[in-house]
C-alpha cells in the first residue's frame, strides 16, 4: 500500500507537467516561499561571511521547507560558480553557510527537498524575459540540483526513496532537453543528481561503467567534460538512470 501511494503521488506530479511546454500557461505553478523564510541584510560580496548566516535562535527554531528557501535565498551561493569545478564550488560556499549545515542535520531534509522538487517546473522558463531574468532562473535550478547531490542529504533515501527520486529527475531532465540549450548548466546539474544517486545506491551496471571510462568518472565528480561537448556525457548517464529507474 505504501508503495502504491508513493507511486500514486509521483505518477500525478509528474501528469502535472509532462505536457508542460506545449500548456506552459496550464503547467507552470509559482512556488510560494515558506512562512519563516530569512532575510539577509546584505547583499552579495560583503567579505564579512558573519553576514551570511542566520541567528541561531531564529535557525534552531526554522521549519525545514523555510531552511531550504533561506539557504537559496542566501546572497553569497553564486560564489560558487567562482571555484574550478561543480563539487569544489558547492562544498567550499556551503560548508560556510550555517542554513546549509543545520539542513544536513535535519532527518526530513532530503524529504522537504523532494516534496519541493516535485512543484517544481521547467515549463516556468521565461523565454521572452530579459537574459538576466533568464540565467537567474537557471542558477536557480543549478543551486536546488547542486544543493541535492549531497551524500548527506541523498544517503537519508533508501534505495526505493532513491529510485522515486531520480524518476522525477530524469522526467525534469528530458523536459529542459525540450528548451534546446536554454537551460545550459542546470542540464549538468541534474544529471549529477542522477549520477550521485546511482553511486550512492551502488547501482552495478553504471558502477561497470565508471570504472571503464575514465572521462565520465571524472565528469561525475567534477561536472567538467574532457571536452567542451557535455552532450555525450549527460546521454550516458540519462540512458543509465532510465533503465535504474523502471
Amino acid at each position: 500500500m505504501i508503495h502504491l501511494k508513493r507511486y500514486f503521488i509521483i505518477i500525478m506530479a509528474l501528469a502535472a507537467f509532462c505536457n508542460c511546454k506545449k500548456n506552459k500557461g496550464e503547467c507552470c505553478i509559482q512556488i510560494d516561499k515558506p512562512s519563516g523564510t530569512y532575510i539577509y541584510p546584505v547583499a552579495f560580496g560583503n567579505p564579512d561571511w558573519s553576514l551570511y548566516q542566520i541567528p541561531d535562535s531564529i535557525l534552531i527554531n526554522m521549519s525545514t521547507p523555510a531552511l531550504i528557501q533561506s539557504l537559496l535565498d542566501n546572497p553569497n551561493i553564486p560564489l560558487r560558480n567562482i571555484y574550478s569545478n561543480v563539487f569544489q564550488g558547492r562544498d567550499q560556499v556551503l560548508k560556510r553557510l550555517n542554513a546549509s549545515t543545520e539542513l544536513n542535520k535535519r532527518p526530513d531534509a532530503c524529504q522537504k527537498l523532494y516534496e519541493r522538487y516535485i512543484q517544481m517546473t521547467p515549463c516556468c522558463f521565461p523565454e521572452n524575459s530579459p537574459s538576466v531574468e533568464r540565467g537567474n532562473y537557471i542558477e536557480g535550478w543549478v543551486v536546488y540540483e547542486e544543493i541535492l547531490t549531497q551524500d548527506s542529504i541523498l544517503n537519508q533515501f533508501d534505495h526505493s526513496k532513491k529510485i522515486d527520486l531520480a524518476r522525477v529527475v530524469v522526467k525534469k531532465q528530458e523536459i529542459k532537453m525540450t528548451y534546446g540549450e536554454s537551460f545550459g548548466t542546470s542540464k549538468v546539474s541534474g544529471v549529477l543528481v542522477l549520477s550521485q544517486i546511482m553511486k550512492l545506491d551502488n547501482y552495478r551496471p553504471f558502477m561497470n561503467e565508471l570504472n571503464t571510462n575514465s572521462d565520465l568518472a571524472f565528469y561525475t565528480t567534477t561536472g567538467l567534460a574532457t571536452e567542451a561537448n557535455h552532450e555525450p556525457f549527460r546521454n550516458i548517464i540519462l540512458s543509465y538512470a532510465k533503465v535504474f529507474t523502471k
